[in-house]
């Protein structure tokens, strides 16, 4: 015999619907989260669709940080942050007023010295004249046989000529050791001025007049983007069909127009923790854009099935 049912209290009632309705909150909601994570790994999005690329960034050609040679008083500064300067271009210069004195003191010995050369030639042709009177004079003892061919008279004549000639070449020799000291004395007075080695733009400037130059940091930076390089990082699997010369495409994040780029360096070994090897790229600049931005840079359609 069945025992009767027993009749759900009201109260049983509303919990049995109230945890029916939690039930249905949380089936629902765990097809909302599935949903929403299906939509971002969906296979449509951009970021599936870069699956050949890799992210990299733009950086200076070159950035080179200048100093002075040697200490000494800043007088002037010729140039401000983000100008434009050329190759060979001064920028600054120290208190050269001793470099220059002494720069004009060498120029003085280089000239004396030329001098004395001239002076030391006319005295040799002087002597040559000496001698022929004599020899002509004696010629007819010239003519006879050794040692009776000579007298006192021309061999001091003789010895006059060598002497003369000896010093023409000692002369010389002291003209050129001072023109050597003008030459150095000149980069000493060259190195009083900070020069620009590279078309470029100012992008620091760390000195001002009057300051005694500081030895242990740069006095300015420079840097040039009329060229400008990308560093990538690329799966060592990849690298192995890339090599230095090749051409890919690059593109800011912001832009869809693709540029090419030029391989220049490609590091030898891989990272341990990811795998990858560090590429640099040149590509022109011909929008004149900032360094330091984000880039794409498009592999080779052969390398896009690549694993990693």
């Amino acid at each position: 015999m069945l025992a009767p049912r027993r009749k759900l209290s009201t109260v049983n009632k509303s919990r049995l619907a109230a945890l029916s309705l939690a039930m249905v909150a949380m089936t629902g909601g765990l097809g909302l989260q599935s949903s929403v994570a299906l939509g971002q790994s969906s296979p449509g999005s951009a970021e599936s669709m870069l699956t050949s690329h890799e992210r990299g960034v733009t950086k200076p050609k070159e950035e080179p940080k200048l100093a002075f040679v040697g200490p000494g008083v800043v007088m002037k500064v010729l140039v401000k942050e983000g100008a434009t300067v050329t190759k060979d271009q001064v920028l600054a210069v120290q208190d050269d007023r001793d470099e220059t004195g002494k720069l004009e003191v060498a120029k003085g010995e280089v000239e004396s010295a030329r001098m004395q050369i001239e002076a030391a030639a006319a005295d040799l042709e002087l002597k040559k004249v000496t001698l022929a009177r004599l020899e002509e004079l004696y010629a007819d003892l010239i003519k006879q046989p050794a040692p009776k061919n000579t007298n006192r008279d021309l061999d001091e004549a003789r010895v006059a000529v060598k002497i003369a000639e000896i010093s023409i070449k000692f002369r010389e020799t002291e003209w050129n050791k001072a023109k050597l000291e003008q030459h150095l004395q000149q980069i000493r007075l060259d190195q009083k001025k900070l020069v620009s080695p590279i078309d470029g733009v100012i992008s620091k400037i760390d000195v001002n007049p009057g300051e005694g130059t500081d030895l242990s940091r740069p006095a300015m930076q420079i840097v040039q983007i009329d060229t400008l390089k990308v560093e990538v990082d690329i799966q060592a699997t990849k690298c192995k069909a890339l090599k230095i010369g090749d051409t890919l495409q690059v593109r800011y994040t912001d832009e869809d127009k693709w540029m090419p780029a030029t391989i220049t360096f490609m590091t030898k070994y891989a990272n341990a923790s990811s795998g990858t090897r560090k590429v640099r790229l040149e590509m022109k600049n011909e929008a004149d854009r900032e360094a330091g931005l984000p880039v794409y840079v498009k592999l080779p359609d052969n390398l896009a099935a690549v694993t990693r």
